[in-house]
């Protein structure tokens, strides 16, 4: 089943001769690399990466496919989350982000979107991913935007504008914050 997107291949689809369900997401030449890797983590907070493969010239991610709540569906339900909900989802993204690093890996795909809350059975949130929008500049650093390639430096930007997200319910300044004052009128404390 393809899916809306309109600057990527995205499918719903079931392995061969099984009934698990999978995903497949068009990699660009520059991810490829960085997402190899992937296939060899498995972390309870990280759907889990299948392989990437190459179907008439284009690259896919082949990964789990995981139900639930997408996180940009609850906030924009609910605003933003409490404090500790906030701050224990981004340690339990960010711990799964670390494994992908250790293992050589980048996620790059990083963003509310990519987020699954409450999959059933099984504990969430659950690190997934889900095209970023080139005109999204809330995940992608500014070496990304000129580069185009995913990077550690890239996916820790990406998880701290994750978790101003959950904080605030709004994506942070692009110049940051001058100092703390500004940052708890913006609702961090």
């Amino acid at each position: 089943e393809r899916l809306k997107s309109d600057e990527r291949v995205f499918f719903h689809a079931a392995a061969t001769g099984s009934d698990t369900p999978v995903c497949l997401l068009e990699l660009r030449p520059e991810e490829v690399e960085a997402l190899g890797p992937a296939a060899k983590v498995r972390h309870a907070h990280l759907a889990e990466v299948r392989e990437v493969f190459q179907h008439d010239g284009v690259p896919l991610l082949v990964f789990e496919r995981v139900h639930g709540t997408v996180l940009t569906e609850r906030l924009r339900q609910i605003g933003k989350k409490t404090q500790v909900d906030a701050v224990g989802s981004s340690l339990l993204v960010s711990d799964a982000l670390s494994n992908l690093h250790e293992r050589g890996a980048v996620h790059g795909f990083l963003h509310t979107d990519s987020v699954i809350l409450d999959p059933p059975e099984r504990l969430g949130p659950v690190l997934t991913f889900a095209s970023v929008p080139s005109d999204e500049t809330t995940f992608h650093s500014p070496e990304r935007g000129e580069s185009g390639k995913p990077s550690v430096a890239d996916d820790a930007w990406a998880a701290a504008g994750l978790l101003h997200m959950m904080l605030t319910g709004a994506p942070p300044p692009t110049d940051g914050y001058a100092d703390d004052d500004a940052l708890a009128e913006a609702g961090v404390e």
